[in-house]
């Protein structure tokens, strides 16, 4: 049978809260009071501690009730529950990512729960099936902020792969981009991070990741590439080159 009543009410549950806020957001945003702005800040911090329970529930019933379940369609409910109201009938793009790993037996999510470009939050979990049922194994509370959320497997099961999260600033006109490592262990612990990488690329291929930036914003900018390689779960550089100036 497909989602259970119980998986949608958990995922329609996190949409009516953020809906919620979102009316209340509007009626912020007409004060230019300092401590009704500053209340507003805090409040969009908090939403998503809000909703991941509501999201959790929402998943593992998924997962556990949804005998054909993809990873496509869990992505697709996620981003539906975290649209904002003021997208109308469009779904939220780049703040939802999810794969499956381990035989289908790890599922790794990502979301990021976004208000504005300067106050978003991500979380990052991976849930873990045994004894034929699923359930929440490691927890990363905001591993990156205004950001979108990209997942990505790093090498392959004879070099214990590791899980690559990335994403671009929302609203730079820079396209900064920034990376994360995190191990596979069921722990989520993170192993590697690099940031502020201007009109950054990331790109994997079997053990190698590799990212192409700029050096920086100006006109006379070089294009940077570094390549590294997984070896016994550490990230190694193997190459670094520097172009030209693109003046």
């Amino acid at each position: 049978m497909p989602c259970t009543l119980h998986g949608q009410n958990d995922f329609a549950k996190a949409q009516d809260t953020i809906t919620r806020f979102w009316t209340d957001a509007s009626q912020w945003g007409r004060s230019s009071d300092p401590q009704e702005l500053e209340d507003r800040h805090q409040r969009a911090i908090a939403l998503p501690e809000l909703v991941q329970g509501q999201l959790t529930s929402g998943i593992i019933a998924y997962l556990n009730e949804t005998p054909d379940s993809s990873a496509e369609a869990l992505k697709a409910k996620l981003a539906r529950a975290l649209t904002p109201p003021t997208l109308g009938n469009q779904t939220i793009d780049n703040a939802v990512d999810v794969i499956v790993a381990n035989s289908g037996d790890s599922v790794y999510v990502a979301y990021d729960v976004t208000y504005c470009a300067s106050c978003s939050r991500s979380w990052l979990g991976e849930f873990s099936r045994g004894g034929g049922v699923f359930h929440l194994q490691a927890v990363s509370r905001s591993p990156s902020q205004d950001t979108s959320v990209h997942l990505a497997l790093l090498g392959s099961s004879s070099s214990n792969p590791v899980l690559v999260l990335y994403g671009l600033h929302w609203g730079d006109p820079h396209n900064r981009s920034e990376v994360k490592v995190f191990s596979m262990d069921g722990k989520l612990q993170e192993l590697w991070s690099k940031s502020e990488l201007w009109q950054g690329n990331v790109s994997i291929d079997g053990d190698e990741l590799k990212l192409v930036f700029l050096s920086d914003f100006t006109s006379d900018a070089q294009e940077i590439t570094e390549t590294y390689e997984l070896r016994s779960n550490q990230l190694i550089e193997t190459n670094r080159a520097i172009g030209p100036s693109r003046k």
